[in-house]
């Protein structure tokens, strides 16, 4: 980790292993609450659930950025992800070799990730809970952005050897249309990963395959604190300290 300061050069980075992100703690961050009220703030103190959650991710998000290694290790030994993908590769050493993987920090909307199942069978909105009204006006054009990219620049570096996975795409900056796109990572195609808008019990044959279908959330979610784990839910209501 000595090496993130040459790497980073005082310009914010993301980590994560090679396995998996700490994004389980990004709210463990001792300035987390008080970036969110102020996020809150920002928007106006919404009352409504759907904008709060938009906040709570753009807080996590904005967790994510590092430019000292102190920053990683407190991250990394605050979550639960990394201590069960640490844990299997040391009592499997001849499978797993874990690394740190360090990537120049990308502003990326919290509306604008993806996730793709396997030979363009699926395509939905990564943050799935959360209306984002802008998703629904330019689903047709994501979509051919996505699948272009897909076609041309994805699928003839991966296919031979993923045939069937899960891919995590996003789009940097604040023009969806223009902005750069990248892959976040790939995943493999069984129900151990998130089926997003998607069902891999209900759904399982349209998933392996097809045909296409592209899912947004056209509307926000009632209830939507029920879907968030107690800590998450508890921080939409925290106040700052005197």
């Amino acid at each position: 980790m000595d090496s993130l300061r040459d790497v980073s050069k005082g310009e914010p980075v993301f980590v994560k292993s090679s396995s998996r992100s700490p994004k389980d703690a990004t709210i463990a961050a001792a300035n987390f609450r008080d970036t969110f009220l102020t996020k809150l703030e920002e928007k106006g103190r919404p009352s409504d659930d759907n904008e709060k959650v938009k906040a709570l991710l753009e807080t996590s998000v904005e967790m994510f950025k590092s430019t000292k290694a102190t920053q990683v290790i407190e991250t990394f030994a605050s979550s639960q992800r990394i201590r069960d993908d640490m844990t299997l590769a040391l009592e499997q050493i001849q499978r797993f070799h874990e690394h740190f993987v360090v990537r120049r920090w990308v502003n990326i909307a919290i509306d604008m990730e993806f996730v793709n199942k396997g030979e363009l069978t699926a395509l939905s909105q990564y943050n799935h809970p959360v209306f984002f009204e802008r998703l629904t006006t330019l689903k047709e054009a994501l979509e051919r952005r996505i699948l272009q990219f897909w076609e041309s620049a994805v699928a003839p570096r991966i296919i031979h050897e993923f045939p069937s996975c899960v891919v995590d795409f996003a789009i940097e900056g604040d023009d969806p249309l223009t902005g750069q796109l990248y892959v976040i990572e790939i995943n493999p195609f069984q129900e151990s990963t998130d089926a997003a808008l998607f069902s891999w019990g209900m759904e399982k044959d349209k998933l392996e395959n097809g045909p296409f279908e592209f899912h947004v959330r056209d509307h926000p979610q009632s209830g939507i604190k029920a879907s968030l784990e107690i800590k998450w839910r508890d921080m939409l209501t925290s106040k700052r300290r005197c």
